[in-house]
């Protein structure tokens, strides 16, 4: 395992895998912060210039795969290690509920206008389940967990935990 250090870029102080300081340095980065923080440089694909993140341009991940930062490693980690390479369905499986204009604050947990119940469904490969309906909405949560562990394995997000 390679050891790690601290490296600035402009004014922001990240977290790198030592071996790839002498990558790091061959371009300058930007620092983008909206939506979200980002590191980003430029490469040359063929004819074309087009810019990349820091952690894509450090793990080189085939077309089709996305890197996503580990739940537990800061923003400012940028070894190997914080990053895990996944396929689209993975990703989604792994990522949190993101739309904050819900009826419910967990991820796979709705309740329709219309019933007093809430209702949890879970989406694996591409086809929407039923899970069922529940007088709360911690209830369908967890009957969300629950299949998300089966469906998605260790990787899936749990809205509890």
């Amino acid at each position: 395992m390679s050891s790690s250090t601290e490296f600035k870029i402009k004014h922001l102080v990240i977290l790198i895998d030592e071996d790839d300081r002498a990558k790091i340095t061959s371009r300058p980065w930007t620092i983008l912060r909206e939506p979200v923080q980002q590191i980003i440089g430029r490469v040359k694909v063929g004819a074309v210039t087009k810019r990349i993140t820091l952690e894509r341009f450090l793990l080189s991940p085939p077309d089709g795969i996305h890197v996503i930062r580990r739940r537990e490693c800061a923003l400012n980690d940028y070894r190997k290690e914080a990053f895990l390479l996944l396929t689209m369905a993975e990703r989604q499986a792994y990522i949190g509920k993101r739309k904050a204009d819900c009826t419910s604050r967990f991820k796979g947990v709705y309740k329709p206008d219309d019933e007093s119940q809430w209702r949890a469904s879970i989406r694996p490969n591409g086809k929407s389940i039923a899970l069922g309906s529940f007088e709360t909405e911690e209830e369908a949560a967890r009957a969300y967990d629950e299949a998300a562990a089966l469906y998605f394995g260790d990787q899936a997000f749990r809205n509890l935990g």
